[in-house]
């Protein structure tokens, strides 16, 4: 099918042009279908209800425009810029979106059904009942989206961007294949998106392993870093037992722990001015010792986050000092810094191939 002429020539008036045209003609759906646009600036113009399909808008800047309910079925949007653009019950099936930005767009009950979002950027999006069933994300950044009610279907969600900082405004529906092909991570986004912790805890066991588990032993005085640490050692797929999360109501404390520890293949201990002098701690780094010498391998993982390590007079913290490498977090706080000490920890904890 060829685009109409008539609404062709409107637009190539110019959007003021084009939007007065679609105010006095409210009952009229334009028709662009396989017109070429590419490159072209339409920000701000009133696009709903009308036919797009197959429409190329390759690298067209579309901020802010108006696409509700239109049908954008098979068009070619890569390195379009969509930003801030209402897209609500805009119909995106099969739409090819590699690099374009989406950034503040809202999605609200959009069919994205198979289409392309690689690299794409709905940092802010807000993606309330929108439909992503065999959605390509890889490399898509969701920074601070907002999601509810979305239909997350037979998608690989291991290398999105941002899950971490999604805010959830109630569950989603994540069916079968994409917890299957994500192997349940992130935990935290697919927890927050509304699936038990049982469910999660059993795809972790199906899914092939590619880090090392590991308890994480730290001063509750610490609890902000290792919160933090947790978090994204989790969202990166790295299985942890940490006590806030694992512990359940009544459980008693040593014998859980006590537990625990053997089950994991390192643990990962926090050193700090607050847990050298922790009696919880130390009894923890006894028994990952206890384990070396029973297995044969080495289990300790010790990182820092301040520099009372260098100077502890503890035995069992003088001998880590003296035997052991210890990763450095000692600037946590500052953004690259603690993304470069996590970067060499992750590879640390990966399981040799």
């Amino acid at each position: 099918m060829e685009w109409n002429p008539e609404h062709l020539a409107v637009l190539a008036r110019g959007v003021g042009e084009w939007n007065k045209w679609r105010r006095e003609n409210p009952y009229l759906r334009p028709d662009l279908e396989d017109a070429d646009l590419r490159g072209l600036d339409l920000s701000g113009a009133t696009f709903s209800q009308m036919n797009l399909v197959n429409v190329d808008l390759r690298e067209t800047r579309l901020v802010g425009v108006n696409l509700i309910a239109a049908d954008v079925n098979g068009s070619r949007l890569m390195r379009a810029d969509l930003s801030e653009a209402n897209c609500i019950s805009a119909n995106f099936f099969g739409a090819q979106l590699a690099g374009a930005s989406l950034a503040g767009a809202v999605l609200d009950h959009a069919d994205m059904r198979s289409a392309d979002l690689s690299n794409a950027d709905l940092s802010g999006a807000r993606l309330i009942g929108t439909i992503l069933i065999a959605t390509p994300l890889r490399g898509a950044n969701f920074s601070d989206a907002r999601i509810g009610g979305a239909v997350l279907g037979d998608v690989d969600l291991t290398e999105v961007l941002g899950l971490e900082r999604v805010s959830h405004l109630g569950p989603s529906i994540n069916g079968a294949d994409t917890l299957i092909r994500s192997k349940g991570q992130p935990t935290n986004f697919l927890r927050d998106a509304g699936v038990p912790n049982g469910v999660l805890s059993q795809i972790a066991r199906l899914a092939p392993a590619e880090f090392w588990s590991c308890f994480v032993s730290y001063s509750s005085a610490d609890a902000e870093f290792s919160g933090r640490l947790h978090a994204d050692l989790a969202s990166r797929g790295v299985p942890c037992w940490f006590a806030p999360e694992d512990l359940k109501i009544g459980d008693r404390f040593r014998h859980e722990i006590e537990k625990a520890i053997p089950r994991q293949d390192k643990l990962l201990l926090v050193l700090s001015t607050h847990s050298i002098t922790s009696a919880w701690v130390e009894s923890e780094v006894e028994h990952a010792f206890e384990l070396e010498r029973k297995s044969g391998r080495a289990m300790l993982m010790p990182i820092t986050i301040d520099g009372a390590i260098l100077s502890a007079e503890q035995a069992w913290a003088a001998e880590i000092r003296r035997t052991r490498q210890i990763g450095r977090f000692d600037g946590w706080r500052d953004g690259p810094q603690y993304e470069a000490a996590l970067q060499r920890l992750l590879s640390d904890l990966s399981r040799p191939v």
